[in-house]
């Protein structure tokens, strides 16, 4: 059946991700606030480590309880090599680890720190709890969410000590 993978797929990486957003149906009562462009210091863009790996930052979420969320490659959590590109198989750092957002970093520099995270969600780690084993899920579900810090939600650019 042609669209059976795609549906799965889509199950995979969206019911974990509602769960994690706090649901689909919820209301929202509100107009959410966010930081003026040009004053946040966690954005798409700002460089994530993840105990020695380096990722860029994707899309900013918020759940209905007003958490915030940083997308990222999943496989910016994986303990495997840079060419272990499998979901299903190559291992990953469990939820909750720790993860830092930097300004300025690049490969001869880890930049400046602007906040923290924890690992909220993998779709790798959804996979491999799953049991999935599809050559097209294995390959091409590769993401993550990261959940920001309460000290690390302020609008401002707060800079912090290099790290090492």
């Amino acid at each position: 059946m042609p669209g059976c993978t795609t549906r799965r797929l889509l199950a995979l990486i969206t019911l974990p991700i509602a769960a994690v957003l706090g649901g689909t149906s919820a209301t929202v009562s509100a107009v959410p606030s966010y930081v003026p462009e040009g004053e946040a210091s966690i954005t798409p863009g700002v460089m994530m480590y993840t105990d020695g790996a380096q990722c860029t930052a994707n899309f900013v979420f918020r759940d209905a309880a007003g958490r915030r969320y940083v997308g990222y490659a999943a496989h910016c959590a994986g303990l495997g090599g840079a060419t272990d590109t499998n979901g299903c198989s190559t291992p990953s750092l469990p939820l909750g680890t720790r993860v830092r957002f930097a300004e300025g970093g690049n490969l001869a520099d880890d930049g400046t720190t602007v906040g923290h995270g924890r690992l909220a969600y993998s779709s790798w780690l959804s996979m491999q709890a799953a049991g999935e084993s599809g050559v097209n899920p294995c390959t091409y579900n590769d993401f993550a969410l990261v959940r920001v810090a309460k000290g690390s939600r302020a609008g401002g650019r707060r800079r912090t000590a290099r790290s090492g």
